[in-house]
């Protein structure tokens, strides 16, 4: 899918969003507040689910590590086993930021499944 062809709900979600699921500070506070919109956003688009998750595999490898970091936070919250072996690699990420929203997503879907 085409940059260009995303719903704009998406794009914001994986671009334009300024939260992490690996914040240091108030941890539990920003990953439930993250849980919380994106679910939000998710739920009032139809099918915004499968298109969320489909976008976030392709922005996995966005040259853009915020952009990757924003399709993280994503997976963190609706991620599935299946997407463990795409998130695995950016465990060693040559950002340490992304191994470290990396191994939070894997915490969190490991913990779902």
């Amino acid at each position: 899918m085409q940059k260009s062809e995303l719903p704009f709900w998406i794009e914001d979600l994986l671009t334009r969003r300024p939260y992490s699921c690996r914040e240091p500070a108030f941890v539990h506070v920003r990953q439930d507040v993250t849980r919380e919109r994106i679910i939000q956003i998710v739920d009032a688009n139809e099918d915004g689910r499968e298109l969320l998750h489909g976008a976030c595999s392709e922005y996995l490898q966005h040259e853009d590590v915020r952009h990757i970091v924003c399709a993280l936070a994503c997976l963190f919250v609706m991620g599935t086993s299946a997407d463990i072996a795409v998130v695995e690699p950016l465990l060693k990420h040559p950002q340490d930021f992304v191994c470290k929203a990396a191994k939070t997503c894997l915490f969190e879907i490991r913990r779902r499944v």
